[in-house]
């Protein structure tokens, strides 16, 4: 081999070298983070598990699972279809990272199941229509999709007319083709036959009301943020969290995206900051109750629920 043959190779090798670098590092991250979600998953287990023997009620065990998540980071979406998903291949279930619905839905599931395999499969039902882990299938939108899908499958019940004590407003969502065509509607990326179109209402108490009701609402309640209509979203509902009795006090538990994290703030708080929102305004809350078991299906077996 000539000397011109040996640097040409050395160079060949040197530039191999740091393309495949980078690759490297990305797989040895990436093997990494799953590592370590396996490892958040196995330690979540535990703590849920032990949850459920030392307690003897639901409203116990939101208050508890609910508190777990205190601190843990925001991330939009971070739930998916899986590894096969066509659309978003993000994990089916994942406790160190949550945008505010991916934490009640989980909060919702673990509450219920002392067993980790038996609550991420509930929670496939909560988040998709009848179950079936596909994107198109997923409750995507709110007013729309989670909570009317959501009160027909039995796993809430709508309480804004009992907390209000009397008549409430109503919020209308008119959803037609060209609200998915529009730029906001595009990034949801369904299907013709996966956009649910017509006109979709919700009681809402008025924004300027909530603070007034705040012990009325009841422990354990996902409050939901209704903004004003807006011509191309094809959307109301911005935010949820979950009401919470600490110590005697309201608070609300929820993934906050400017925070950057869980967190958890008085309920009275988070009632006046809605009111401060002037370029799209908050106009009222939807308040739903969580139910205290599951729904019951034919394929869910009794031991798979949990025992108290």
């Amino acid at each position: 081999m000539t000397t011109m043959q040996r640097r040409s190779e050395a160079v060949g090798l040197s530039l191999a070298l740091r393309l495949a670098l980078p690759l490297l590092i990305l797989g040895a991250m990436a093997s990494s983070a799953e590592a370590d979600q396996r490892s958040d998953r196995r330690q979540v287990g535990h703590r849920v598990s032990r949850i459920h023997r030392e307690t003897t009620s639901h409203a116990e065990r939101l208050a508890a699972v609910s508190a777990m998540f205190v601190g843990r980071g925001y991330q939009i979406s971070p739930l998916g279809e899986g590894p096969l998903g066509r659309v978003d291949a993000d994990p089916i279930a994942r406790f160190d990272r949550f945008d505010c619905v991916t934490y009640v839905e989980q909060v919702m599931a673990l509450a219920w199941f002392g067993q980790l395999d038996a609550a991420i499969a509930e929670l496939q039902h909560i988040r998709y229509a009848a179950g079936q882990i596909r994107y198109g299938a997923r409750k995507h939108i709110m007013m729309a999709q989670w909570i009317p899908q959501n009160i027909a499958a039995g796993f809430v019940r709508d309480i804004s007319s009992s907390v209000a004590g009397g008549p409430v407003s109503y919020a209308e969502l008119q959803l037609g083709e060209r609200d998915f065509v529009s730029p906001l509607g595009r990034k949801l990326k369904l299907s013709r036959a996966d956009r649910p179109l017509g006109t979709h209402r919700l009681p809402i108490i008025p924004v300027d009301r909530l603070g007034g009701l705040i012990g009325r609402i009841p422990h354990g309640t996902i409050i939901t943020s209704i903004r004003a209509s807006r011509s191309g979203v094809p959307y109301r509902a911005s935010h949820v969290g979950l009401v919470i009795d600490e110590g005697g006090k309201k608070v609300v538990r929820h993934a906050h995206r400017r925070r950057g994290r869980v967190v958890e703030q008085p309920l009275a708080t988070f009632s006046r900051e809605a009111q401060r929102w002037r370029r799209w305004p908050i106009v009222g809350f939807n308040l739903l109750a969580i139910a205290e078991h599951p729904p019951a299906r034919p394929n869910r077996t009794k031991s798979s629920r949990s025992s108290r």
